[in-house]
């Protein structure tokens, strides 16, 4: 089997999701400012339905590298750890978008930009806060783990196309 259509349309699948990301990311800022809920659930709708495309085809040509040499099926181990961190990347993502949410919306100032707000609301703000820093600093280690498992399948493409020469 020639392993490396696979893999090329495993790059563009990932690349594919990193873009989709990058858009949902900056729909979701426009979000926080114009408030359109309707608007941000459609937009919730249709990255739901690329992710899933993207994830049944990974998982597709995950099983046909399966079947092939020890390199390919490294290759599809690596794919299967990417898969796994990008679930946990999705997952993360919703979880921060929600508590940025709610401090965006609950923990707002009044129409004079004063903040009037008892103790408790402050409190709350607080334990969002720091909510916030812990998701964004696991969120950051499973980015770093996704990017060497990409790294790592870069390398292993480059054997199994120089052999295949």
């Amino acid at each position: 089997m020639d392993a490396r259509p696979h893999l090329t349309k495993f790059r563009v699948l990932q690349e594919q999701r990193a873009e989709t990301y990058s858009k949902f990311s900056s729909l979701f800022r426009e979000f926080l400012q114009n408030r359109s809920e309707a608007v941000f659930q459609t937009v919730c709708a249709d990255v739901t339905n690329i992710f899933s495309r993207i994830n049944e085809e990974i998982r597709q040509i995950e099983s046909v590298l399966r079947g092939g040499s020890s390199e390919e099926q490294r290759a599809a181990d690596l794919i299967r750890d990417i898969q796994a961190n990008e679930r946990d990347n999705l997952r993360m993502t919703v979880q921060i978008q929600l508590i940025r949410r709610q401090l965006a919306f609950e923990c707002e100032p009044d129409n004079h930009g004063h903040d009037h707000e008892d103790h408790s609301e402050s409190s709350r703000r607080d334990e969002l806060t720091d909510a916030l820093h812990a998701l964004l600093a696991s969120h950051g280690k499973i980015i770093s783990s996704i990017n060497d498992s990409l790294d790592e399948l870069r390398y292993l493409t480059s054997d199994i196309e120089e052999a295949s020469m």
